[in-house]
């Protein structure tokens, strides 16, 4: 709250592009040709994606991507304009296949923040996009403490287990972080071939 989300408030247009622009540079110069993550930027939503793909495709660099959909900063309207910067997104990537006339070096994930700010609106909403775009949920789950305590607190439930009601867990399914999944989290990511990107040292900075 301190920094990271006063950062994503601060990016434009402009400043995302060169964003991209200078973090691909950095990623060719280290000899890593492949990032997956999300982006956040709550003041420049629809076309963020777009932006961030072009800044890739001007270095080279191969991508999967989303935006990360909460209702931290503005409530349900924020919900809604993440999840149709998702569709749209995964929908100019299908285009941009067909055409062919570009090298098919981005993806598209639909993206989610942690799941305690995405409310039980916000996953039927990525539920709906997920089948809409063919798309696996990209989403970072306890990475602290906090995220699991919240889902039980006030749903009851462990973390993927109340993803798993609103059918977003399955073979496309990326979750991120992992620190303090349950073992019928991990369990339940094995049961659906989900994808677990472990960060063993997630906020140690």
């Amino acid at each position: 709250k301190n920094l990271w989300w006063r950062l994503d408030r601060a990016l434009d247009e402009e400043s995302l592009y060169y964003s991209g622009l200078i973090c691909s540079l950095e990623a060719i110069k280290s000899g890593c040709t492949s990032v997956i993550d999300h982006h956040a930027s709550p003041a420049y939503i629809g076309g963020s994606l777009s932006t961030l793909r072009d800044a890739f495709l001007k270095v080279g660099l191969r991508a999967m991507t989303c935006f990360e959909t909460t209702d931290r900063n503005n409530g349900i309207k924020e919900l809604q304009e993440g999840v149709e910067e998702n569709i749209r997104f995964a929908r100019q990537i299908d285009e941009a296949k067909k055409a062919a006339t570009e090298p098919y070096l981005v993806e598209a994930h639909i993206g989610a923040h942690a799941p305690f700010t995405v409310p039980d609106a916000g996953l039927e909403m990525l539920r709906e996009a997920v089948k809409a775009t063919g798309r696996g949920l990209h989403i970072h789950a306890a990475e602290d403490l906090y995220d699991v305590s919240y889902s039980h607190h006030w749903y009851g439930k462990d973390l993927l287990a109340r993803l798993a009601q609103f059918d977003l867990i399955d073979s496309k399914t990326l979750v991120a972080h992992g620190l303090y999944l349950s073992k019928d989290d991990i369990a339940l990511l094995n049961q659906r071939d989900a994808f677990l990107v472990h960060n063993a040292r997630s906020n140690m900075n």
